[in-house]
């Protein structure tokens, strides 16, 4: 149900993204600008960090109050060395009871003002139930029963573990937010005399000239109309080597030059460049929630009150039954600070956005957290478009198959001699594969629908379809050819055939064998080219199922049935006419190769390159943060079980709660970064 209201909520956002964009844009800048003069947040404290998206939903799903992580370091740390100064004087000078107890008080003052503070605001937003009222409520119980130094001790070690747990969770903001940073803010705009005047990005229109120095990066999409250089695409595509551009190559926003200068062509405006739109894409992360996180965000919400439920029990049925009240609520004590939940609700988001980082660094944007479990299942099917995702797109000669009395070089020369007067995509591949004729026809004509004709040597020579050959008597009944081919005859005499076929991507065929390693269900081509056509293809990529001359209907009912299966479905597309499949499938990736706003915006995650190789190292990164998420939950579980159980014994000390608590957090935190690399 909750994919269908998904895939719904795409179909209406892609019929409306083209006429909204403007909307779209105005509305986040508005949102940016609003979080960059601070805003309070449902645990009620405030932040003022550039990417607010990230840190309000890594920093504060627990729900807790932090606000020295805010300030300077030192502040922290002298704070605690003041109250832990206290309390080593508290302990150790030979004082009156009372001036001990204000000694400590004072000490845990100094420790926990900030808890106090973070637990009001969090109960005046109606989130009664917190770490941090866990957290006050244990260690002020323990002053009042005379443990005072635990309850001091309690305060220092949590203060000092979550400040140690926000700069890990900063550093991971860090390398995530790397990822925002695609888009110079200035570009170099050359006018018409050929200077050079420093401008915002935004300030680029389309059609304009801009220089690109070695090091610098593009600021907007568009193709070199002078110089010659080598590109980094890293940031953007995910490929380890350079890519040279010269004159006509199309670049892209976030591309940097490695080693010389060019001019580019703007053909984008800032905010629609390519960069834009990864930028977008990694925003999109915050609304699309995954399964796992949403369970952890009202797993907190209804685990404090049974936890304060049970301490209580605890403390009331054991001093009961014992009639040793302090000894008991000291226990309940340590079982409040133990069951403190803060490793789940903090590792878990943070695994799901370290994985989205990760895969950013593969060159492959994941909309969410939704779509990163869903590639990490073990139970998957998956099915790919043909033209634009497994192929290039561009036609090359597959098969030359003469007729009776004439040769392959013949065949090619005369088929070659007549499409040099034609921009027709096939006649490419015939010039190509024909490279070493030099023969040319004159009087080409070009015949709708059918193909060429034209005089070659005193003679007629034609290049066509078989209606073409019909046409003119020619009997092309010789050559028995399969897939999209094109027939050639010279006078009336049939000189055979040329068999065409789409390029398959270089990476094609490594995809498609190490998906099934990764234990594929089924491996499926879904596309609405002709049977032959398709099947050529899939022999050569090792693919298994095929369904050709497929609509886009056909295609969402073949999406539908291998649903049924109860396997994650993954669709990989790139075209107009794909949009419909990426939105209803489990997991639709979006290939793209020419930058389609349409099936980029329907889709759960684009690969950038176009590459499909890229697709298993997707499925790599939902594994791999799957796995992570799952480790850091059964941690978290197994040892907070154990020293509960110690807790209820009487044999777990409040400080060795906390060390269970903010110990585990921290290692949950540290494994969680694991997903970016």
């Amino acid at each position: 149900m909750a994919k269908t209201a998904n895939s719904t909520q795409k179909r209406e956002h892609i019929v409306t993204c083209e006429h909204e964009h403007a909307h779209i844009h105005t509305h986040e800048h508005e949102h940016e600008h609003h979080h960059g003069h601070g805003a309070a947040c449902a645990c009620g404290h405030e932040h003022h960090h550039e990417h607010e998206h990230i840190h309000s939903h890594i920093g504060c799903s627990c729900g807790c109050e932090h606000d020295h992580a805010h300030g300077a370091a030192w502040v922290i740390w002298v704070r605690m060395g003041v109250a832990v100064a206290l309390g080593v004087l508290g302990m150790f000078l030979p004082l009156p009871t009372i001036a001990r107890t204000i000694i400590f008080v004072a000490a845990w003052i100094v420790a926990a003002y900030d808890l106090v503070i973070g637990m009001v605001k969090n109960i005046a937003h109606g989130d009664i139930f917190n770490e941090n009222l866990l957290m006050v409520v244990a260690s002020a119980g323990a002053l009042a029963v005379g443990e005072s130094f635990e309850g001091l001790a309690v305060v220092v070690l949590f203060q000092v573990g979550e400040f140690l747990q926000h700069k890990a969770v900063e550093r991971s903001q860090a390398s995530i937010e790397a990822m925002l940073d695609l888009r110079p803010d200035t570009a170099n705009l050359l006018d018409e005399n050929g200077d050079v005047h420093t401008v915002r990005a935004e300030e680029v229109a389309i059609g304009a000239s801009v220089l690109v120095r070695a090091g610098e990066r593009v600021p907007v999409d568009g193709v070199v109309i002078s110089g010659r250089a080598s590109f980094d695409t890293s940031a953007m595509t995910g490929e380890s080597l350079p890519r040279a551009a010269e004159v006509g190559s199309e670049l892209l926003s976030g591309f940097v030059s490695v080693d010389g200068a060019v001019t580019v062509r703007a053909t984008r405006q800032a905010e629609d460049s390519a960069a834009a739109r990864m930028v977008d894409l990694l925003r999109e992360t915050e609304e699309n929630k995954a399964p796992a996180e949403s369970f952890i965000s009202k797993f907190a919400k209804v685990y404090t009150p049974v936890v304060m439920a049970a301490a209580a029990l605890t403390a009331i049925v054991g001093g009961a039954v014992t009639g040793r009240w302090s000894d008991w609520l000291v226990r309940a004590l340590t079982f409040l600070v133990v069951s403190c939940p803060c490793a789940l609700v903090l590792s878990v988001p943070l695994g799901f956005f370290s994985g989205i980082g990760g895969a950013a660094k593969k060159g492959v944007m994941v909309k969410g957290g939704a779509t990163l479990e869903a590639l990490g299942r073990k139970d998957f099917s998956i099915a790919f478009d043909k033209t634009g995702t497994l192929t290039e797109g561009a036609f090359e000669v597959k098969k030359v198959l003469p007729a009776k009395g004439s040769t392959a070089d013949e065949l090619l020369a005369t088929a070659a001699a007549l499409e040099r007067g034609s921009s027709h995509p096939l006649g490419s591949a015939i010039i190509t594969a024909a490279s070493a004729s030099t023969m040319s026809a004159v009087d080409i004509r070009e015949l709708a629908g059918l193909g060429l004709e034209a005089t070659l040597d005193g003679e007629t020579a034609r290049v066509g379809n078989l209606s073409l050959m019909a046409r003119a008597g020619v009997d092309a009944s010789a050559v028995d050819e399969a897939g999209t081919a094109v027939h050639v005859a010279l006078g009336d005499r049939y000189l055979g055939a040329i068999v065409l076929g789409d390029r398959p991507k270089a990476g094609a065929r490594r995809a498609i064998d190490a998906i099934k390693k990764l234990g594929a269900k089924r491996v499926t081509m879904l596309t609405g080219d002709a049977k032959a056509a398709a099947q050529s293809t899939a022999d050569e990529l090792g693919i298994d199922s095929v369904l050709s001359e497929l609509l886009p209907e056909d295609k969402l009912r073949a999406i539908a049935d291998e649903r049924k299966s109860g396997a994650a479905t993954i669709f990989v597309g790139d075209g107009i006419n794909d949009a419909p499949v990426l939105a209803a499938a489990d997991v639709g990736i979006a290939m793209a190769n020419g930058q389609n706003r349409i099936s980029v915006e329907a889709a759960d995650a684009v690969i950038m390159s176009g590459d499909p190789e890229k697709v298993v190292d997707a499925i790599a990164c939902g594994r791999k943060t799957r796995r992570i998420v799952r480790e850091n939950v059964a941690l978290a579980l197994a040892v907070k079980a154990a020293v509960l159980a110690l807790a209820a014994m009487g044999l777990a000390p409040m400080w060795l709660a906390v060390i269970a608590d903010v110990g585990v957090c921290l290692v949950a935190v540290v494994n969680a970064l694991r997903a970016l690399r």
